[in-house]
């Protein structure tokens, strides 16, 4: 994979034109079947070493998503783009469901349905931390969950009201080893984001796998096999 990576830099870094740009200032690349539009900036001089470590982040994290999840969602998973830039303003990984809010916070509005990897080197040292291990797959299911499920899906708002009425989940272990309430609890599409962290890889908090969320929220799993149209195991 290393190799490979490094022939898309040069390929890229060499090579692009005009019709490479989208949008401005930024150069599309594929990473693990994902359109994924890069910073300029980080293909050269002084920032292409960390344009290097992010692709290669990037890339870690997607494969693990294209080995597990269905080979049908996983082609549309593949169908929202990704966007990395240097040092934006923003500061954390997102999904940006709304172009009325990027404008009104004076984002590109062509940000609107992207995953955004805002800062570059955060997103690096976020992956080998290790602290969010499935941090690409929870912001691909805010994708998911926007544009095919709708935000307004009513078996995934049931579950996560459950969630809260149970008060199960007001303090559990995090990945850290320090009690925390659960990040689920804080609206339904984190809810879903999290929970679907944890039937297909490892959450950050408890239930971090599929075993522990059948023991705790039964109806939580069996939403998320519902939603992403999955046998269920």
């Amino acid at each position: 994979m290393t190799r490979n990576l490094l022939f898309v830099f040069a390929l890229v870094g060499c090579a692009a034109t005009a019709e490479d740009i989208a949008p401005s200032g930024h150069a599309t690349v594929e990473v693990e079947g994902w359109t994924v539009s890069l910073d300029r900036s980080l293909l050269v001089g002084r920032g292409e070493a960390i344009g290097k470590q992010v692709i290669e982040a990037l890339a870690g994290e997607l494969a693990e998503i294209a080995s597990t999840l269905p080979a049908e969602r996983v082609a549309e998973l593949r169908g929202f783009p990704i966007r990395i830039d240097a040092d934006h303003a923003l500061e954390r990984i997102q999904y940006h469901p709304s172009a009325d809010w990027l404008i009104e916070h004076d984002h590109d509005p062509s940000l609107v349905k992207c995953v955004h990897i805002p800062r570059a080197r955060s997103f690096v040292d976020l992956v080998r931390s290790n602290s969010q291990p499935w941090v690409m797959l929870h912001e691909l299911a805010h994708a998911w969950h926007d544009a095919v499920l709708g935000f307004d899906h009513e078996p995934i708002r049931r579950a996560w009201e459950g969630a809260v009425a149970s008060k199960r989940f007001e303090s559990v272990v995090h990945v850290s080893g320090v009690p925390r309430r659960h990040y689920g609890l804080t609206n339904h599409m984190e809810y879903f984001a999290e929970t679907s962290e944890a039937y297909f890889g490892k959450n950050d908090y408890f239930p971090f796998d599929r075993t522990e969320l059948a023991e705790v929220d039964p109806q939580g799993l069996r939403v998320i096999e519902a939603a992403w149209s999955v046998e269920a195991r």
